[in-house]
């Protein structure tokens, strides 16, 4: 079984100024503790390749593309990494800041449906992240909400979000990725089904910016209502769509963009941008509500 080495445990020196203090959970590639950093007099988390993994030269590669990824995009919105690295026992690790608060899956699954301010709030944030991945020539290929962490604040107004876990982005800048997401087993999914375009749930060779935003238009959607949309297996069995008053009962649908350009299946005809042009048209919806302000 794929367990972390017994040589982890509170106290432990993972680097002359980083200390283990607590075990926080275990991961997909790994297990997470929090960490005093001496040096920098404060608690960062770290996160340990599991073992059985760390034999393998791909997995190891992608454990080192996560740190590297995340170091590359400088936006506030993307979990800081201070430190890469690999223990005496040979354990591959990285130091990141520690965050205070909660994902946006947790935040679904206690609150339900979100109302649409916070939920323009978290989309635009992860946006404002993703812009800046994908200007630095990377693909996340893992939006969802578990990845999506609503930092805790004094004000509840004061919401400020982070993009965590670039352990399977993808560079298009890096010699050999070709090959290493070649050395997939047959048939593995690199990513979370639900939330990945159909691009790249049937591997297509061409995967570009447009994969990540559909994953962030069913993030959206489903934050919105408390629930996932129709996944594109449901329109061959020839089922409906909810009636609006149904999908959507705690107030105005998503945006246009969002249910029908974010979620189109074809990427050629899905938006491509992060950000809306400053004179792009408007919705009859959006501008009515900027009246009644």
């Amino acid at each position: 079984m794929n367990q972390p080495r017994a040589t982890l445990a509170a106290g432990m020196q993972v680097t002359p100024s980083v200390r283990l203090v607590s075990k926080l959970g275990a991961g997909g590639m790994g297990a997470v503790w929090i960490a005093d950093h001496t040096a920098l007099n404060t608690s960062v988390v770290v996160k340990f390749m599991l073992v059985g993994l760390d034999s393998s030269a791909s997995a190891r590669t992608r454990f080192k593309r996560e740190a590297e990824a995340a170091s590359q995009v400088k936006s506030p919105h993307v979990v800081q990494t201070f430190d890469y690295g690999v223990t005496a026992d040979g354990l591959p690790f990285i130091v990141m800041e520690h965050l205070e608060g909660r994902d946006l899956a947790a935040e679904i699954a206690a609150r339900g449906a979100l109302d649409p301010v916070t939920v323009i709030a978290i989309v635009t944030q992860v946006a404002k992240a993703l812009t800046k991945a994908h200007a630095a020539g990377l693909l996340h290929r893992d939006i969802k909400p578990d990845n999506i962490f609503l930092c805790q604040s004094e004000s509840e107004d004061d919401l400020f979000v982070k993009l965590l876990d670039f352990g399977i982005a993808k560079s298009h800048a890096v010699e050999g990725e070709a090959e290493l997401d070649a050395q997939t087993k047959t048939g593995q999914v690199i990513g979370t089904p639900f939330y990945m375009s159909p691009e790249q749930v049937t591997a297509q060779k061409i995967i570009d910016l447009r994969s990540d935003l559909w994953s962030l238009a069913v993030v959206a959607f489903e934050a919105l209502t408390g629930q996932r949309p129709a996944r594109v297996r449901r329109r061959r069995q020839r089922r409906r769509r909810p009636p609006r008053s149904r999908a959507f009962p705690r107030g105005p649908s998503p945006s246009t963009t969002t249910r029908t350009r974010g979620l189109r299946s074809c990427s050629h005809r899905r938006c491509s941008r992060t950000r809306r042009p400053p004179n792009a048209p408007r919705s009859r919806r959006a501008r009515a509500a900027e009246r009644s302000r």
